[in-house]
């Protein structure tokens, strides 16, 4: 099982790559990040979601991603996920 966590899951990209996810038999999505302004499960945010995925989406803690993942999906504006990817790569994470 790979473990897979969607850093900008609340962008539209965000939320079209937790819909594939959730549906493939290989991956478990381990964590759910974005600019929120409280802890929200995923599926209060997208009711789309409800009955698929209960994870809580909350505010990006890079450590924790680290330690839960194996590969990290950055759904965020290029500049941005520049900022983010070689903290993830030098972790030994797949992006």
């Amino acid at each position: 099982m790979i473990k897979a966590s969607v850093v900008g899951a609340t962008g539209y990209t965000g939320e079209e790559l937790v819909d594939i996810l959730i549906r493939h038999a290989d991956v478990e999505i381990a964590s759910l990040s974005a600019i929120v302004e409280k802890p929200m499960k995923i599926s209060d945010i997208f009711p789309r979601f409800r009955g698929k995925l209960d994870l809580v989406c909350k505010e990006l803690d890079a450590a924790e991603v680290i330690r839960s993942s194996d590969v990290v999906f950055l759904a965020l504006p290029h500049t941005v996920s520049m900022k983010f990817a070689p903290e993830f790569l030098k972790a030994g994470k797949k992006v």
